[in-house]
């Protein structure tokens, strides 16, 4: 790397200085293509645009126009004497030391762009490089240096990243980044829905649009105000919805409770007002669909509601973290998960930010309410037919007026103990009595101290079911998956990922095939 010049007018914090001597350390050693990986709001950005500075041109590309906005001031603050290059609209620059444009619209232009003209490239969010756009991206330019930024080195769908970047060369941990001063201490809810997602699982995640159907309902968007009322009302808060629809019904039920809410989504004219009306803390709630997941840079923000279910721990952490930057007399980031029924579907959860769960005393009161409509509805579909049975689900959801739960409080910086991070919620007591002598033998197998730990039989239930689910599939189930159209041979799949998938396949209406009639 050559030397900045003029010297880039920023100082960095030790921990991005380390950052930035373990890149240069390694390219000195020959490796070319690596990730760094920091958790949201450490600073990515700035290290990506310090490293820019050392190399005579640089691109670095952004998955959204946030983003984009977001790098150039960063760069202006940063070189504000090196004007920098844009190829976004009718613009083309390609000759400033840095560049910067979207990964759709370098697509577009790359037969205009010569092949060798960066020297380094810099991904943002390099989760989404894996992409077959991204990947043609990429693929085109002869680099010096291609480095990827993110906070998870993992693609929302599964995909290894390691045919594009050789080795992650520096990482910083969520309890490294609060022990440094650099996060918000985080600080965990967890608040049991009642409300069962069998319905929506789909080819081993879920379906956006039964999703939106079981979690928008009146008593849950209700819950949601109501837990919000009673544990966060002082805090500056984002919300994370299944839907578009979804985001409006919740900001109307927090305004007819009171609350200045907004609801924001993609398309959104007023995306922009809305987001800074949030800054200005003119709004209080700001509920979104797809909007404030990557990118979103509000410090005052200190509360984070996930009220949309997920599968894909890329995206949970992203969402998760956007409450955790901090701001002069934040003393924490609260991240509320609404922890619906997942019925051994193994939805991501708090543990999986890193966390153990501690009952909460005086933990909030919700009074009890109709708790197993949506899994009648299941039965029903199953002996009604699928269209009699969407009917009766419908029916029920309308028919529930309130739900009931408990809230745990999660200490994100401890390391969760085995057996929390697979706990699933369920009322019968029954579940709730010790592990079977033959549930204990099984999970000491699986390497589960039975006689230190406290199991019951709900907890080795789940232990069992997850090891069952993660272990590599078979090569029978992967043939039949293939003959399906199944990519089984372009990564590796569970068994939980294959079996979800034939069973979608082999129900009636669901599968690829029957879509394709």
């Amino acid at each position: 790397m050559s030397a900045p010049h003029p010297l880039p007018q920023l100082v960095l914090r030790p921990q991005q200085r380390e950052a930035v001597r373990s890149v240069a350390r390694h390219f000195g050693n020959g490796v070319f293509e690596q990730l760094v990986v920091l958790p949201t709001g450490y600073g990515k950005t700035k290290c990506g645009l310090f490293l820019a500075s050392c190399f005579q041109r640089a691109l670095f590309i952004c998955p959204s126009i946030e983003l984009e906005e977001q790098t150039l001031r960063a760069w202006h603050e940063m070189m504000p004497e090196q004007r920098p290059g844009i190829v976004k609209g009718r613009t083309h620059q390609l000759e400033q030391r840095l560049t910067v444009s979207t990964p759709q619209t370098l697509h577009r232009r790359l037969s205009s762009i010569p092949r060798d003209a960066f020297d380094l490239i810099i991904v943002d969010e390099a989760h989404h490089a894996g992409s077959k756009q991204q990947a043609q991206v990429l693929g085109h330019f002869q680099h010096k240096l291609r480095l990827g930024l993110t906070a998870t080195p993992e693609r929302y769908d599964g995909i290894p990243l390691d045919a594009l970047f050789r080795a992650i060369t520096f990482s910083r941990t969520l309890k490294e980044a609060v022990e440094d001063g650099v996060l918000a201490r985080p600080v965990g809810y967890k608040v049991c829905t009642r409300v069962s997602l069998a319905l929506a699982l789909k080819d081993g995640d879920y379906d956006p649009a039964q999703l939106e159907r079981i979690v928008n309902i009146p008593a849950r968007n209700a819950l949601v105000v109501r837990t919000w009322h009673q544990s966060a009302r002082e805090r500056l808060t984002v919300a994370f919805c299944a839907s578009v629809e979804h985001a409006r019904d919740l900001a109307a039920t927090f305004v007819a409770a009171g609350v200045v809410a907004e609801a924001v989504w993609g398309s959104d004219p007023d995306r922009k007002n809305k987001v800074d009306r949030l800054r200005q803390g003119v709004t209080r709630v700001l509920c979104n669909c797809n909007v404030l997941s990557e990118g979103f840079d509000c410090p005052p923000v200190s509360c984070v509601l996930l009220t949309r279910p997920t599968r894909s721990r890329t995206r949970f952490t992203q969402q998760a973290g956007r409450g955790l930057r901090t701001h002069p007399g934040k003393r924490d980031g609260l991240i509320v998960l609404f922890q619906d029924e997942t019925v051994n579907t193994l939805g991501v959860d708090l543990w999986d930010f890193v966390g153990t769960p501690q009952m909460v005393q005086g933990a909030v009161d919700l009074e009890n309410g109709p708790r197993d409509l949506l899994l009648e509805a299941q039965w029903a579909e199953e002996r009604e037919g699928r269209r009699e049975g969407r009917d009766a689900l419908e029916e029920r959801l309308r028919k529930i007026t309130s739900l009931s739960g408990e809230t745990r409080a999660i200490d994100l910086l401890k390391p969760p103990p085995v057996e929390a991070r697979v706990r699933t919620w369920n009322s019968g007591a029954r579940n709730l009595e010790p592990a079977t002598p033959a549930q204990e033998k099984r999970i000491a197998r699986l390497g589960y101290d039975v006689g230190k730990g406290s199991y019951t039989r709900q907890d080795a239930h789940a232990i069992i079911a997850r090891a069952h689910a993660e272990r590599p599939a078979e090569n029978g189930i992967l043939k039949r998956l293939s003959q399906f159209g199944y990519d089984t041979q372009g990564h590796p799949w569970s068994h939980g990922q294959a079996e979800a998938a034939l069973m979608s396949e082999l129900k009636p209406g669901v599968g690829r095939r029957d879509r394709a009639m």
